[in-house]
């Protein structure tokens, strides 16, 4: 039961994760070029700190997966 919670939260968070990364995408082309305004370059700085927070919370569920299947 608990183990489809989890893929649920995977799914959403991969999701987040996606849109995460396309967004930091065109924040990088400009931040890159030189310009990008103050404001775009805090979404910047703001967007890489949610990818790497939606990565940590991904590797939390899939290794509650593991660690619950091998309790079984």
């Amino acid at each position: 039961m608990y183990k489809i919670k989890y893929m649920a939260l995977i799914k959403v968070i991969k999701n987040k994760l996606k849109r995460a990364k396309e967004n930091l995408k065109d924040l990088e082309v400009l931040v890159n070029s030189g310009g990008a305004s103050s404001v775009q370059k805090q979404d910047y700085v703001i967007i890489k700190a949610k990818i790497e927070a939606y990565e940590d919370t991904l590797d939390l569920a899939e290794g509650m997966i593991e660690y619950g299947s091998t309790k079984e």
